[in-house]
């Protein structure tokens, strides 16, 4: 059999791209024209040499070549991250083109069409996926997936739980969630090793929750066996943003499918609570996923700020959406100095002030610790810890887990 070549010079994100696109479907090697002579030389024959630099029409083109509900976002810069997975899947690779015609792929391939990789701006491009019925995968930087999802493995039983004892009067309870565990680069790489995460001397002294993407358990089960045996019983796990993928469920015209997806992609991962990030719209959001029969409640944030709705509580279902309550986040004011109320004095402070003789919901709290703060003191394990040593005597930290178990059911009308 000879081997077949796409030709092609990496000049443009549209010419790699492309070849990069139609390199499954046509099971070609990819190759700059330079090296044409030299590979023509060994035997490898030309089936296609790039021309077009314009990914819009491309797609159009050879739209029928592409598998459906899946897609990738990469630029030039990153010329071998990902790609081996886009061609092993047949994936539709893109970066350029408008917000209108982002859309109009994503609608093309499908409901629930996975994108894979980044966007130049978070927000814009989440809402660009989700208005097209989609949902991204924080893939970037990632390596060797096609690889990755084929190594066997056997998943071990996370740890669980017993029963919490009952909340106590006088009692606070607070849970402390790592954020951004959609983001799966991170989880295949640094998440595991890196001394503020789970690598940490401290993990496992005291309740952390670890945000987690489902889709470990498809892309990448050795990674998601390995957390799940070494985790100790301090070590809880809720889906990463916004379940399935990440999404804003206000935005999206298919949440109802994109909540069945979550819930397809629970059981697998062994995850019964989901992180809902949404913009635009308040807890209702929630409520196509809290109908999930594999689902026992939702942690809900607002794009900006995550607290926006400080704790509040919406049911449905007979379950709980939560809002959080508190923000432990380097965040920066416009005079350069961080906001205190987000560091770990401010949040020990916060808490303290929780109402502690009022309703039993007004006494717990989330609390989103953000993955990407407090790099130079330890990272979030290190600003979890010196909160925990700031809180008053009356505060239990618990699981998420332990949380939904304890949160006070409303009364029946």
């Amino acid at each position: 059999m000879i081997a077949t070549l796409i030709y092609l010079r990496l000049l443009t994100n549209a010419s790699l791209n492309i070849a990069t696109s139609l390199a499954g479907p046509r099971r070609a090697v990819l190759a700059d024209v330079s090296l044409r002579e030299r590979l023509e030389s060994l035997g490898l024959r030309e089936v296609l040499h790039v021309t077009e630099t314009n990914e819009h029409v491309a797609f159009s083109r050879y739209q029928s070549e592409f598998a459906r509900g899946l897609a990738v976002h990469q630029p030039i810069t990153k010329p071998l991250h990902l790609r081996d997975f886009a061609v092993a899947r047949n994936a539709f690779t893109f970066f350029e083109g408008s917000s209108a015609q982002h859309r109009e792929r994503f609608r093309e391939l499908g409901p629930g069409t996975r994108v894979f990789g980044w966007g130049l701006d978070e927000h814009d491009f989440v809402r660009d996926v989700s208005a097209g019925g989609g949902l991204v995968v924080p893939s970037d930087w990632a390596l060797n997936l096609s690889a990755l999802v084929h190594l066997p493995t056997e998943l071990p039983r996370r740890p669980f739980h017993p029963e919490p004892t009952p909340l106590k009067p006088g009692e606070r309870l607070v849970a402390f969630v790592v954020s951004d565990g959609d983001n799966v680069q991170w989880l295949l790489n640094g998440f595991v090793d890196s001394p503020g995460f789970w690598a940490n001397p401290w993990r496992g002294t005291f309740p952390v929750t670890w945000e987690l993407a489902p889709l470990l358990a498809e892309l990448a089960p050795r990674v998601l066996a390995h957390l799940y045996r070494t985790a100790t019983p301090f070590d809880d796990f809720v889906a990463g943003p916004s379940g399935a993928g990440y999404y804003f469920p206000s935005q999206s015209p298919q949440r109802t499918e994109l909540a069945a997806l979550t819930g397809r992609s629970m059981p697998p991962a062994q995850l019964r609570a989901v992180s809902l990030l949404n913009s635009g719209g308040g807890l209702e959001a929630a409520d196509e996923v809290l109908a999930q029969p594999s689902v026992d409640g939702v942690l809900f944030k607002d794009y900006a700020p995550y607290h926006r709705f400080a704790g509040s509580i919406r049911w449905q279902a007979g379950k709980p959406a939560v809002s959080y309550r508190f923000l432990l986040w380097e965040q920066k004011q416009p005079d350069g100095t961080l906001r205190p109320d987000w560091l770990p004095e401010g949040v020990a402070t916060a808490v303290a002030n929780l109402p502690v003789n009022a309703a039993a919901a007004d006494r717990f709290a989330l609390v989103n610790v953000h993955a990407w703060s407090f790099r130079d003191s330890g990272g979030p394990m290190g600003a979890i810890r010196r909160t925990l040593a700031l809180l008053p005597p009356d505060t239990r930290i618990v699981t998420v887990t332990e949380f939904l178990k304890l949160l006070p059911r409303p009364e029946p009308r």
